[in-house]
């Protein structure tokens, strides 16, 4: 244990794990885009939202499945519809994921940011605010719930960096939307720890 700060630093892999899992990034890296439809929302208040959708490997007539949504950072802005399909969404179609967890996931790429911050960086006083592209992605969630397909009781969401603020944002918003969440690299908005503590 660290002396001042509490936290165990946790020790590198042994080299013939790092080296498989460095090789499973690779083959995440060369998926090709083409399992997942790309198409657009618009959500009520008029902001489009281009977005990916991967499906169930097997749709079974009458099983509803997850859905998962994968929230990007700031660096995938956009609305090319491409640059968010990165090794973080697509290690959901690998294909010993879609076997294990069979899910509708979905990776909406955000036309401006969906949250933003205040605060000082290094801050303990830094939180996250919803954008409005937040309240469009929630939309675009709302209509894939509501699938026959989907099991609206398991909406799942993650995010990293601004996408995983987002998840915060989200969480605290709508906490009857979500069933779990994992936000890697977020920051929490102001005074919502009571709803967050829900999901």
């Amino acid at each position: 244990t660290e002396p001042e700060t509490g936290y165990r630093l946790v020790p590198p892999s042994p080299a013939a794990q790092a080296a498989a899992d460095d090789s499973v990034v690779r083959e995440i890296e060369r998926l090709p885009g083409d399992a997942w439809e790309a198409a657009t929302f618009r959500s009520p208040d008029g902001i489009e939202i281009p977005y990916r959708l991967l499906r169930p490997a097997v749709v079974e007539p009458g099983r509803r499945y997850p859905l998962v949504v994968v929230l990007h950072g700031s660096g995938e802005i956009g609305t090319d519809n491409a640059k968010h399909l990165d090794r973080f969404p697509k290690s959901w179609a690998r294909r010993e994921m879609r076997n294990a967890f069979p899910a509708f996931v979905v990776a909406p790429q955000m036309p401006a940011r969906s949250a933003n911050y205040e605060g000082g960086f290094e801050s303990a006083d830094r939180v996250s605010v919803p954008a409005p592209p937040m309240f469009a992605a929630l939309a675009l969630v709302d209509s894939l719930a509501a699938l026959p397909q989907v099991d609206a009781t398991r909406v799942y969401a993650v995010g990293f960096s601004m996408g995983a603020s987002t998840v915060w944002n989200a969480l605290a918003a709508r906490p009857d939307r979500f069933a779990a969440a994992a936000p890697i690299a977020g920051v929490p908005p102001r005074g919502a720890l009571a709803a967050l503590a829900r999901t």
